[in-house]
């Protein structure tokens, strides 16, 4: 039961990264460094979940190859950390290296599997099955220990390969999220080592006349298994920045989009996107079009007066107009009001991205600016209480056809970076 519980759950925290890298996957699938990382994950779901003990009987049964989920497991983890080496290969050398790299270990790879292949064909291990103990069963079998050899080789030189390049880029690096993450791989990798180290003393003592079976069934895989997803965890420590601004964006989102429903709720109900995010910044965007009849000209005007007297500039300026026009025009779509001559929402221009910001990003940042409500400063610089904030149109002269609404502005220039 052990066995079942860490292998499965092994296995889903891989699938888990697997899944997280599939989107990128699919708009970019030459990306070296995300096929990199797909691919070392999902060969590793396969191992561990060919590891568990029903599931290593129920493909020695369909396939009639006693103990071939071994080499299933073993080609699997071989497979995976090449791949890994592959991806920081592309992350810390210049492309013609990083490819020339990459081609070298992928043979080195394929020779390792071929070799365990062979080697396992040749060896008299297929009597029956022995998900638990295959190593010790064998430890006397001098073919079985070649095959045992050659995986523990394999395995051994891929980890202190990619302790050695994470170390390297981690170092190198400026963004201390992946830093940080690429910190825990080879940390990751000194402990799977001590599974090479557990099945090598427990085969040494069986050819010295001593039992260390329990080395080899339970500490050792044990930890193989801690290794591995520590080094998962690493490779998911560069995600958390943006998974962290995704949900703040959908959270910030959500009052404007809230309040922009009711102006065309089909429209906002029969958005097609790819997530559920995108989804949102279309729908937010299609319902600021529908309430441009809303817009009140005038509102404009004052907002753009009232944010020159308050000091505005740049982006927030541009947020807190559009906030107020927008709350206006929800103002005037209750009360069934409409306008002419009014202009559009101001949309996404290339000039509101950052450097190397991607339009999608860049596009819901703008929205992310307009939907956020913040404090404005007070005359005095200091910031008002939030049901003391000044409203945009405030200073309207006598006789104007509503006051603004209030304004909006972040607190800090955060940016989204993910859309």
């Amino acid at each position: 039961m052990l066995y079942t519980l860490g292998y499965a759950l092994a296995g889903a925290l891989m699938l888990a990264v697997v899944a997280s890298k599939t989107r990128a996957l699919i708009l970019d699938p030459k990306n070296v460094r995300v096929l990199g990382l797909a691919v070392a994950h999902f060969a590793l779901t396969i191992a561990f979940v060919a590891a568990i003990p029903t599931n290593y009987e129920a493909i020695d049964r369909l396939t009639g190859v006693p103990n071939l989920a071994t080499l299933v497991v073993y080609s699997g983890v071989t497979i995976s950390l090449g791949a890994a080496v592959v991806c920081h290969h592309a992350l810390e050398m210049p492309q013609r290296r990083a490819r020339a790299a990459g081609r070298r270990q992928l043979v080195v790879t394929a020779a390792a599997v071929a070799a365990m292949a062979v080697l396992f064909t040749l060896a008299d291990v297929h009597d029956a099955s022995h998900p638990l103990d295959f190593d010790a069963h064998y430890a006397l079998d001098p073919l079985a220990v070649a095959f045992q050899i050659a995986w523990w080789s394999a395995y051994s030189t891929n980890l202190v390969h990619l302790a050695r390049v994470c170390r390297r880029t981690a170092l190198a690096s400026r963004l201390p999220w992946l830093r940080a993450g690429l910190g825990l791989v080879p940390i990751g990798c000194v402990i799977a080592l001590g599974y090479t180290a557990g099945k090598a003393a427990q085969v040494a003592a069986a050819w010295a006349g001593a039992d260390l079976t329990w080395v080899s069934t339970a500490l050792a895989p044990g930890l193989a298994t801690l290794g591995a997803v520590t080094m998962a965890l690493g490779w998911s420590v560069p995600l958390v920045p943006r998974w962290a601004l995704r949900v703040r964006t959908w959270r910030d989102l959500r009052p404007l989009y809230a309040a922009l429903r009711v102006v065309n709720p089909a429209l906002a109900d029969n958005t097609p996107a790819v997530t559920v995010l995108y989804r949102r910044l279309i729908a937010t965007n299609d319902l600021l079009r529908a309430l441009r009849p809303h817009l009140d000209p005038e509102v404009d005007r004052f907002a753009h007066a009232e944010a020159d007297r308050l000091g505005l500039d740049g982006r927030v300026r541009h947020a807190a107009i559009e906030a107020a026009r927008i709350a206006a025009g929800l103002r005037a779509h209750a009360a069934g009001q409409t306008f002419d001559g009014t202009t559009m929402i101001r949309e996404y221009q290339r000039a509101d991205a950052d450097p190397g910001q991607a339009d999608m990003a860049a596009h819901g940042a703008l929205l992310w600016r307009t939907a956020r409500r913040s404090r404005l400063p007070a005359r005095d610089g200091g910031p008002r209480p939030l049901r003391d904030r000044p409203r945009l149109a405030a200073a309207a002269p006598a006789g104007s056809r509503r006051a603004g609404p209030p304004c909006h502005q972040p607190p800090h220039r955060t940016r989204v970076t993910h859309a």
